[in-house]
Formats: C-alpha cells, sequence, structure tokens
C-alpha cells in the first residue's frame, strides 16, 4: 500500500464503518484514478510515479467531499443500518425543535425591548435591535425548510447567527462587560440548532410535513409574544421576575414542561419506540442549561434559591429525557438485519 493510499484510506475513516464496509475499497480506486490522471502532467518515469504516491496527500477537493460524505452518511435519512437512520431523524428533530426554542425566544426578547420601560434606550441602540431582530430570521429558516427551500434556510439560519454574534459583541465588550466564554455558552443553543439544520438537512434528507410542524411555530410565537409582554411590565431583579419575567425564563418553563410531558404522553404510551424524540429533546434542553447559570447575576440573594430549585429541574429533566433516548437506541440494531 502506498502512502497516498494510506493517507486517503485514513481520511476515509471520518466515514461511518458501515459505509466504509461497502464503499471504502471502491473510492480509493477511484482516488487514485483521478489523482494520477490530475497529476500526469507532472509525473515522468516509474520512479516519478513512486515518488508521487510516496509524497502525494489528498486535495481539499477531497478533503471536502470526504467531510460533506460523512454528515450525511452519519446522519442517514434513508440508506444505512436503522441506528444510523436514528441517528438522523435525531439530528433532524433537534433542529426542528431548536428552531421553535429560538424562534418563541427571539420573539419574547424582541417584544420585550419593545414593550420595556427602557424602550426608548433600545430604540436608540441599533446593536440592541439588530441582534434582537436578527433571531427572528430562525422563523424565516423554519418556514423556508418546510416549504423545501433549503439553500435559503441555511442563509437566513446563517443570519440568526450573525446577529447572535453581534450581540455577543456588544455583551461582552460595549455593555455589560460579561466574561467571553460565558457569553458563547448563553449562545449555545443557537449554534447547536443552525449546526443540527445544517448536518441534518443534506440532500437525501427528507422533508418534514408542514402542517403540524407550521401550527407548533404558530404556537411558539404567540408564548413568544405573551412572555413578552409580561416581561415588559415585571420588575427586574424581584423572585417574579426570577419565575416569568426572565425573557430566558422561557427556556426553563419549555424544557420542564417538556420533561413533565414526554413520559406521560409520549414514552409510557410507546410513541418514540426509537428514543429519536427523546434523544433530541434531551439535547435542545441541555443546551438551554449554561444560559440559566449566567442568568443567575440578574437577580437579588432572595431569588437565588428559586433560580436554584429551577437549573435543578431542568438538569432532572435532561437527564429523565437522555434515558427514554438511551433505552429507545439500545433497542435499535447498529446493523441491517440481512447483513
Amino acid at each position: 500500500m502506498s502512502e497516498l493510499e494510506r493517507r486517503y484510506r485514513l481520511l476515509l475513516r471520518a466515514l461511518p464503518a458501515w459505509y466504509r464496509e461497502r464503499r471504502a475499497d471502491e473510492m480509493v480506486d477511484a482516488f487514485l484514478t483521478g489523482w494520477l490522471d490530475e497529476h500526469q502532467s507532472e509525473i515522468d518515469g516509474d520512479e516519478s510515479v513512486s515518488t508521487a504516491w510516496a509524497y502525494g496527500w489528498p486535495g481539499w477537493a477531497e478533503i471536502w467531499s470526504v467531510a460533506v460524505l460523512a454528515i450525511r452518511t452519519r446522519a442517514a435519512a434513508t440508506v444505512g443500518p436503522p441506528r444510523a437512520r436514528a441517528t438522523g431523524h435525531a439530528v433532524r428533530l433537534i433542529a426542528l425543535l431548536g428552531l421553535l426554542f429560538q424562534a418563541a425566544l427571539g420573539v419574547a426578547g424582541l417584544t420585550s425591548a419593545l414593550t420595556s420601560p427602557l424602550r426608548s434606550y433600545f430604540s436608540h441602540d441599533v446593536s440592541v435591535l439588530v441582534a434582537e431582530a436578527g433571531e427572528l430570521a430562525i422563523v424565516a429558516a423554519f418556514a423556508l425548510l418546510l416549504w423545501e427551500r433549503r439553500a435559503p434556510a441555511r442563509v437566513a439560519a446563517a443570519l440568526a447567527l450573525v446577529s447572535s454574534v453581534i450581540g455577543m459583541v456588544r455583551t461582552t465588550f460595549v455593555t455589560a462587560g460579561h466574561a467571553l466564554p460565558a457569553v458563547v455558552l448563553v449562545s449555545l443553543p443557537l449554534w447547536i440548532t443552525v449546526a443540527a439544520l445544517y448536518a441534518g438537512f443534506h440532500a437525501d434528507a427528507p422533508t418534514p410535513r408542514a402542517r403540524p410542524w407550521l401550527w407548533a411555530m404558530a404556537a411558539a410565537i404567540g408564548v413568544g409574544l405573551a412572555w413578552g409582554l409580561v416581561v415588559g411590565r415585571v420588575s427586574a431583579g424581584t423572585w417574579v421576575a426570577a419565575l416569568i419575567g426572565d425573557p430566558g425564563m422561557l427556556s426553563a418553563w419549555a424544557v420542564i414542561v417538556a420533561g413533565l410531558g414526554y413520559p406521560v404522553l409520549i414514552g409510557r404510551r410507546g410513541l418514540d419506540p426509537s428514543g429519536t424524540v427523546a434523544t433530541a429533546l434531551a439535547v435542545v434542553a441541555a443546551a438551554a442549561l449554561p444560559a440559566r447559570v449566567d442568568a443567575a447575576d440578574l437577580f437579588d440573594a432572595a431569588a437565588r434559591p428559586l433560580l436554584t430549585a429551577e437549573f435543578v429541574a431542568m438538569a432532572a429533566t435532561v437527564v429523565v429525557l437522555a434515558v427514554f433516548g438511551l433505552r429507545g437506541v439500545r433497542r435499535i440494531p447498529a446493523r441491517d438485519q440481512s447483513g
């Protein structure tokens, strides 16, 4: 085996084992043939061929194509063993649930900013409005995804990330002076959502049924509007604000409701045998935990016990959902039964 082939096979280890077993040799042959054709003008004689094979490396185009293929096969849709397809389904659910979650938070934050007693300040701080309004690009990404416009959906999701970066820069360097790692952790749910969108909704992935998800988005927007109106009228720093007045508290309640509702409405009824729904909910819920730790600085000492209880309830929810998810995953065969 030449060094060039060895390096390419090392690159192919990014692919799942089941795919390598089926296609690795074919891909290696195609790569070596194409590599020799591409570099034919640089090779003169058997010695030059040996030298090229000893010192050659896969190009950036090959690295990129294998990386994209690795994402498609690890988040499989219609081709692959049952566990790979279940993983792909879970990734796509993380994207959809995360989009709903981010839409509700974005609407709540923007509504709160526009209706709070400090709205005159917000109206003059363009970065605040850009950061908040940019999160609404999530709604556009969600709709475009359901309407099978995946390229524009990715663009809209990327715009949401840009708004997130603007918010991180403003929070870290302009106003609050928070440490950058803490600010990044607060934005973690959005970044995980966008990553799942890019990874899960590849060319082979099916389009979700539009109607139920559009109803879910309408409900998320409605909850966000109502929550934002409440936030704008609750005094900051009080125990009431810790319970319902903090815009980020919406995430805590969403996680806790999911933890209470899943075992009763889905888990015990056997409606999620593969555990993909529980796994997706667990990931979305876990991503929301760091933001609640950072929010503790917004409240006085009297509200800290309540915040602690909220965090413990969220963490317990993540554990419960993860257990349901793992149980389901273990029931899924890792390989095709026929093979």
